[in-house]
């Protein structure tokens, strides 16, 4: 189950520190389909980005203008960027992991053949 600290991150990715977009549920939900933080904010961002589409279409009234489907581009971009960083992130733990595999035969002799241990 994810912690309170990753919950209060991924609200801080989504600007969402107050709790007015998603509840703490909501967050845990698409916490626990994802692989990691950076990912969740970014699907997060994503169903903001849906519903602003949805609701918020572009609307101009004497002083006040609106434009849904910018802020939407806007919020998708931002989920972009954070799968990339997600994805940098796990390419560079993934080289520091101190395991390096190679195929190793000294001074370029073939390998050794099977032979019983009674043959020597």
């Amino acid at each position: 189950m994810p912690d309170l600290d990753s919950l209060g991150y991924i609200r801080l990715l989504i600007s969402d520190t107050d709790g007015a977009v998603f509840t703490d549920a909501e967050i845990m939900a698409v916490m626990a389909r994802e692989p990691g933080e950076k990912m969740a904010a970014a699907r997060l961002l994503e169903i903001i980005a849906d519903n602003e589409s949805l609701i918020a279409k572009s609307i101009r009234s004497q002083d006040f203008a609106t434009d849904g489907p910018k802020v939407a581009a806007d919020l998708r971009r931002s989920a972009a960027q954070l799968r990339v960083e997600a994805a940098a992130e796990a390419d560079a733990a993934s080289e520091d992991s101190g395991i390096a595999v190679v195929d190793y035969a000294p001074f370029g002799y073939p390998k050794p053949e099977l032979v019983p241990w009674y043959v020597r």
